[in-house]
């Protein structure tokens, strides 16, 4: 609702001329349109695959999974023409992955009393947790790329 009326007093016309110039960019542009929903839509999907990833996996688990977005986002990066990684940076995700593992890792005191999770509810979130991970790459170089 903000956008329209900042559209209409950029233009300073009337509701029929904010009708008719919304349909010209909206609807007689389809890909000016759909072209940066993908990004948000990607992101909405994530947060749901998140969502049900905590609920099916340890929460340690799911925090040292969900680092591989890290890693994905740079294999997308790829496909630009303009980026390139060398053996530095590549070595330098595996040591930040590495590291977040560690840290995440659980020990023995935090948790004396696990909840019993079957392994079809862990590899629902797991697959859950990649998928997601590989969406936010995904969704970052759309973003990036448009």
């Amino acid at each position: 609702m903000a956008c329209h009326l900042l559209v209409c007093k950029d233009s300073q016309c009337g509701l029929r001329a904010l009708n008719r110039l919304l349909r010209e960019e909206i609807l007689n542009k389809p890909m000016g349109t759909i072209k940066p929903a993908i990004p948000p839509g990607i992101s909405a999907l994530q947060n749901h695959l998140l969502h049900v990833a905590l609920s099916d996996l340890h929460a340690a688990t799911d925090q040292i999974t969900d680092q591989l977005k890290i890693p994905t986002r740079a294999l997308f990066s790829m496909s630009l023409p303009s980026k390139k990684r060398g053996v530095c940076r590549w070595l330098s995700l595996v040591i930040l992955m590495a590291g977040v593992a560690f840290v995440q890792w659980p020990s023995d005191a935090q948790e004396l009393h696990p909840k019993a999770r079957s392994a079809s509810s862990q590899f629902v979130g797991l697959m859950a947790v990649l998928t997601a991970c590989f969406s936010s790459g995904f969704a970052g170089v759309c973003f990036e790329k448009s």
